[in-house]
């Protein structure tokens, strides 16, 4: 029909108008934070970031992710969460985990929920499923705490609802229970086959479920976390399916499949026909005090998590014919004193973490087929000793957590004690392996936090000691580290307070990061000569051509330490936990200072070469003495911003003149006051002090010096085959170095006798003046 001429004009402004309130809209949202993006040709939203509560694209947290019809990320969203028209699939884990999601408005056009969609969604009330929708995931609903009712479109051809459960269309099978849908008794309906997967899992409210004669199949824990429920009934014509006394079975009673968590009554005899306690079967059960057996029992199986959370179980009988005891089966059985297991048990098999959180079990016999403990005891806190089977071969986690273990007998059939083996088992004073061990590794944290421990003998078979595998063993002093050894890891030896000494044979090439840090009385670490990897000077710890230092022990006797000339590299952790040392002297070799390298606590001065380009994190942190820090060239180029964290009160960076990168004097730097340095000059020259005869003490005496800061000195001893007849800036060749000798005074000993002794006073690791020597040793 064609349009008046007045008819045209008008719809034209109507369609003006249209645009203009459009492009206001658009204006607004842009400018709240909320922009919008053109729907394309097909209906199809574009991909984007998009508004939880608006379903328009938006960049602002919280929302969600559109990417070719498919929601994702959407686990910040809460309140009302609106999906735009277009979308296709909710993908898996698209909003798992959003615990403030309380509403949801699905379009029509979805046509896919993907696995987890909705998992842990904890505040969802109420779901509408479109009639769109043909595939639901598996564990959509579940953990959905506050989920009252599901609700699917009567149009939709694949899925149907009765009363807010959810099942197929020809509701053969039900696929979900809301949790939280009241009610306190529920009637599968008759010709129901199939029961889901956690179908019922954490419905709260429910006392008793009736199950048809119907039901052929009953999918994988559709029952637990059930904490009301007390009986389940089977129609008795069911010909899969059976119930004695409201406990679930299968029909010929060899399975018990749930025992209803709320159950009333302390204690349970069960049949003599079953053979099979199936997968958290008694799960949460925690009014159940005692588990009986018949003598006549065929039991042979125990499953997974069967007793998990069990807590008021006390005492149970695991009959000889049992051969298996699955993972978990008694973990979190919190009240269970005693487990007793006949010496002709036919057991061979606990599963991982079987009595993890056991924490009132003291003792417990474990047959002999046993050839595997892994975890099985994790965090036991009663267990005070156990004998561990002659065939087992891995410790695992087995006593992590024990804590008031207090010894254990490793047998000789052992060769690995695993990650966390002993982790926190702070009793565990005796570790006695048997001889002729086959022990071949200590994994990762096998003992740590093992605090009684005192002293291990590791057998000479060992080849790999894990990181952290004696990480906070505080009370160990003794360790042997035998010959065969190639590997200690990772902070293997870290924070062991009493350990004083280590020997590193020749076998070992790698020594992971920290091994030996933070350990606060060890003296020495003493390399074999004929290791080709590292070595030791002076119980000090280097790489083999001794360019890195890699360990200065904590406890180290002596308030001076002169790192050798021809260092490079300063290791992390280097100096950490010391307490004596005054000074340190850092030659001009060194490029690299390592990461908390220098917290030393006594350290007032520390002089940095110009050759230093790299400071790592936190390398003089804590140092609460450190007040003057000197560098003697430029700013490095790569320094930590916490490289001088926590230092000592009103700290300074002494520069020099030609210096850059530090910033103008005055100014701050690293936390430091940038401050002009005068390097150090002795206006009197260094003498020593004291008669020339073996077994007397000579005294070095500085001379007077003049410089800012105020000069910090240490001091080398030299025997001269000749004497020195005046002061000289420079060591003549014909002074040799005297070992460890670093102090003010030296004691003349039988290897100077017949030399010129002398002193090299160096102040602020820069200025260098030997003094006259001596007159002739005798």
């Amino acid at each position: 029909m064609r349009l008046t001429t007045t008819e045209a004009k008008t719809e034209m402004e109507r369609v003006h108008l249209r645009k203009i309130c459009s492009l206001i809209s658009i204006i607004a949202l842009m400018s709240s934070g909320i922009w919008i993006h053109p729907v394309q040709a097909n209906n199809s939203p574009s991909n984007g970031r998009y508004g939880c509560n608006t379903g328009l694209r938006s960049a602002s947290w919280p929302n969600f992710t559109i990417t070719n019809r498919v929601v994702s990320d959407g686990v910040g969203c809460s309140g009302v969460v609106i999906i735009p028209t277009g979308v296709t699939t909710i993908g898996s884990d698209a909003f798992s985990g959003a615990t403030g999601l309380v509403s949801i408005k699905i379009p029509p056009t979805v046509t896919t929920i993907g696995d987890y969609a909705f998992f842990r969604a904890k505040s969802l009330v109420s779901f509408k499923i479109p009639p769109s929708v043909t595939t639901i995931g598996a564990n959509v609903f579940r953990e959905m705490d506050s989920l009252k009712s599901i609700v699917v479109d009567s149009t939709n051809k694949k899925y149907s609802s009765q009363d807010g459960v959810l099942f197929t269309k020809s509701a053969s099978t039900l696929i979900q229970y809301p949790a939280a849908k009241t009610g306190k008794s529920y009637i599968i309906p008759d010709g129901v086959t199939n029961v889901g997967d956690f179908a019922f899992e954490g419905a709260s409210n429910l006392v008793s479920i009736e199950i048809p004669a119907t039901v052929t199949d009953i999918g994988y824990h559709p029952f637990t976390q059930m904490h009301s429920l007390r009986s389940i009934v089977v129609d008795s014509s069911n010909k899969n399916y059976s119930s004695q006394d409201g406990v679930l079975f299968t029909k010929s009673a060899s399975t018990l499949i749930q025992y209803p968590a709320a159950k009333t009554g302390k204690s349970f005899t069960i049949p003599a026909g079953v053979i099979m306690i199936y997968e958290s079967a008694f799960k949460s059960a925690s009014s159940l005090a005692t588990f009986k057996i018949t003598a006549d029992s065929k039991l042979n199986s125990i499953g997974p998590r069967a007793f998990e959370g069990a807590t008021g179980l006390v005492s149970i009988d695991i009959p000889a014919t049992v051969t298996s005891i699955g993972s978990y089966a008694f973990s979190g059985a919190t009240s269970l004193v005693s487990v007793n297991i006949p010496t002709d048990s036919k057991l061979t098999s606990i599963g991982s973490d079987a009595f993890s959180g056991a924490t009132s079990l003291v003792s417990i016999d474990i047959p002999a087929g046993v050839t595997t403990l892994d975890g099985t005891f994790s965090g036991a806190t009663s267990l005070v000793s156990i004998d561990i089977p002659a065939g087992v071969t891995t410790l695992d986690g087995t006593f992590a957590g024990a804590k008031s273990l207090k010894s254990i007998n490793i047998p000789v059939s052992v060769t690995t004690i695993g990650y966390f083996a002993f982790k926190g088992a702070t009793s565990l004073a005796s570790v006695n392996i048997s001889a002729g061990s086959k022990l071949t590794t200590i994994e990762g944290y096998a003992f740590y936090g093992a605090t009684s421990l005192k002293s291990i003998n590791i057998p000479g078979g060992v080849t790999t000691i894990g990181d952290g595998a004696f990480f906070e063993a505080k009370s160990l002093r003794t360790i042997n580290i035998p010959a065969g050894v190639t590997t200690i890891g990772d902070s293997a030896f870290a924070r062991t307070d009493d350990l004083v000494s280590i020997k590193i044979p020749a076998t070992v090439t790698t020594i992971g990061y920290a091994a030996f840090a933070q350990m606060d009385s060890l003296r020495s670490i003493v390399v074999d000569s004929s290791n080709t990897n590292y070595s030791s000077q002076d119980g000090v710890l280097f790489n083999k051509p001794g360019t890195t230092l890699i360990k200065h022990p904590a406890a180290k006797t002596g308030s001076t330490y002169i790192i050798p000339n021809g260092v490079i590299n300063i290791g992390d952790y280097a100096f950490d936990r010391e307490s004596s040392l005054v000074s340190i002297e850092i030659p001009a070799t060194v490029t690299t200072i390592g990461g908390m390298a220098f917290q030393v606590h006594a350290l007032e001065s520390i002089t940095i070469p110009a050759a230093v380009t790299t400071i790592g994190a936190d390398a003089f942190a804590n140092a609460m003495s450190l007040k003057s820090v000197i560098f003697l060239g430029n700013a490095p180029r790569n320094i930590d911003s916490m490289a001088f964290y926590n230092i000592g009160p009103s700290p300074k960076a002494f520069i020099t003149s030609s210096a850059s990168g530090f910033g103008v004097v005055g100014s701050s730097w690293r936390g430091l006051t940038v401050t002009p340095f005068r390097q150090a000059y002795a206006t009197a020259k260094p003498i020593v002090t004291g008669a020339a005869k073996v077994s007397e003490t000579l005294t070095a005496l500085k001379g007077a010096w003049s410089g800012s800061p105020t000069p910090t000195f240490t001091y080398r001893w030299y025997a001269c085959t000749k004497a020195v007849a005046n002061a000289t800036a420079k060591v003549p060749s014909i002074c040799n170095l005297i070992s460890n000798a670093t102090k003010a005074t030296l004691k003349l000993g039988s290897s100077q006798k017949g030399t010129y002794v002398s002193v090299l006073v160096t102040a602020q690791n820069a200025t260098k003046w030997l003094s006259k020597s001596t007159g002739k040793v005798n």
